[in-house]
């Protein structure tokens, strides 16, 4: 009877552990205003897409939103994180499942997957 209590304590436990860590992954690689990748994310499937074979080719795509301190000055920061996210929402429909990635303030960056 012990065994058992032991076992289903040591089951509960370890699907926890494995939620908590997934919860912690999955925070650790997003940004929480755009909910894009982040640039953590951005290194990992760099180097994902670098170490593949030849066959894949890949491309990056830097962009940046001029004059968007203006927009915070003007009208603040609430509505600059809403053009963030509107933003990031336009692109993020418009890529065929092509990655976007906020890499910093008003900095996004996509990564095009093409096979040859």
């Amino acid at each position: 009877m012990s065994f058992l209590c032991i076992w289903t304590i040591s089951h509960f436990y370890e699907t926890a552990r494995a939620t908590s860590e997934e919860t912690m992954r999955s925070l650790a690689l997003r940004d929480s205003l755009t909910q894009c990748d982040n640039r953590l994310a951005l290194h990992q499937h760099y180097e994902e897409y670098r170490l593949r074979d030849s066959v894949t080719n890949f491309h990056l795509l830097l962009l940046d939103i001029d004059y968007f301190k203006l927009v915070n000055d003007n009208y603040g920061h609430e509505a600059g994180d809403l053009v963030l996210k509107k933003v990031a929402m336009e692109i993020t429909q418009l890529l065929n499942g092509n990655r976007l990635y906020r890499i910093g303030g008003e900095e996004f960056c996509i990564i095009f997957n093409q096979k040859t």
